[in-house]
């Protein structure tokens, strides 16, 4: 560890040569554990951080469940969105230092030479690889990551806050990069869940107005929609949507569908709920092929495009919008476990226990 600069009394830092961590040990359905695994150390150009808030991404159970097309390597720690403190850094990083609070991309390596990463858009690169999928992630005592995709956080954003800037990236790369969204449109989005509800946060932010629409499953969620400030709440089967919504627009339909659930019916409805010219974003993740009525696209002249993770540029401004207070993402964290209850974690994070959880963290 000669490369390594150590400041010996940083937090409680252990100096054990073994971590707890939560472990997809080989490919297909399940095959996760918590086992211990060596406690990795800071290379060249890295951070070693002690993770403190770690929170469960529902492409965490597509990875639990072998149902996603992003490259997985097994064995890998799971997880992808935490934020922790620095305990280690390598001789040649000045930026960070022990006792630093920080938050860090998903993206673990690119190639950094396609037209994609030279254009800044390395979350489209054809090769790269993700902590938690690909290299190992979050879901542990201890994570090391590369610099260049570390980000220091300002001192009022709590862990927590910070473990929620991955999803929120997410959310912000989808609106303001994507669908840019003017003052006073409408838009409807089509799943409580964490993606949606921080998707409805940035564009409330950026001035829009919200229609937050969910399945019966997902339907205890809407309660958090409306406390976080939706103009109008529906659910599908209890509601009669489409007539609520032109009701709404006089007919015309609202501006902008973000589809954040990941269902064939939120897609079907999504459809007929945007208006002609409108807009409709993917940004849920189906886990498998479904079927899109293109001659709506085409009839409406609908644009439709999908929303892929984030990059700098994103996680740049969800940081700032943290700290500027122009979200609130702090009422998300419904459920706090210790690394131990990965599997009740996961249920829950399901609705296995009931769907008015949102977001459940791990506290290692």
């Amino acid at each position: 560890m000669s490369d390594i600069k150590q400041q010996p009394d940083i937090s409680t830092f252990q100096q054990a040569d073994t971590m707890q961590a939560v472990v997809k040990t080989s490919r297909g359905l399940g095959h996760v554990t918590v086992k211990e695994m060596p406690r990795p150390e800071a290379g060249p150009g890295e951070i070693l951080v002690r993770v403190r808030a770690a929170g469960i991404c529902g492409s965490d159970l597509h990875i639990y469940d072998d149902a996603i097309k992003s490259p997985i390597r097994t064995p890998v720690i799971m997880g992808h969105e935490f934020s922790g403190e620095v305990v280690e850094v390598s001789d040649d990083v000045d930026d960070f230092a022990p006792g630093d609070r920080v938050c860090v991309e998903t993206t673990s390596t690119c190639c950094d030479e396609c037209v994609y990463c030279k254009d800044g858009r390395y979350n489209l690169c054809s090769t790269r690889h993700n902590h938690g999928y690909w290299d190992n992630g979050c879901f542990a005592e201890y994570m090391k990551a590369s610099t260049l995709r570390a980000y220091h956080l300002p001192p009022h954003i709590s862990y927590e806050e910070g473990a929620l800037c991955e999803p929120l990236a997410c959310a912000v790369h989808a609106v303001t990069e994507l669908t840019p969204i003017r003052e006073g449109e409408l838009v409807a989005i089509l799943g409580p869940g964490p993606i949606g509800l921080l998707t409805q946060l940035v564009v409330q932010a950026e001035g829009g107005d919200v229609i937050m629409i969910s399945t019966p499953r997902s339907a205890p969620r809407l309660k958090m929609a409306e406390k976080l400030g939706a103009a109008f709440t529906f659910e599908i089967g209890k509601d009669n949507v489409v007539e609520a919504v032109n009701d709404i627009t006089q007919g015309l339909g609202v501006d902008t569908v973000f589809e954040c659930a990941g269902s064939q019916q939120a897609v079907d409805l999504g459809f007929d709920l945007v208006k002609r010219g409108g807009r409709f974003m993917l940004e849920g993740l189906f886990g498998r092929p479904i079927d899109m009525d293109f001659d709506k696209v085409v009839f409406k002249e609908i644009i439709v495009s999908g929303a892929l993770g984030h990059k700098r540029s994103t996680w740049e401004t969800a940081i700032q919008y943290l700290a500027d207070r122009r979200v609130n993402v702090a009422d998300l964290v419904t459920q706090r476990l210790p690394l131990a209850q990965w599997k009740k974690g996961f249920d829950l994070t399901r609705g296995i226990e009931g769907r008015e959880n949102i977001k459940v963290m791990f506290t290692p």
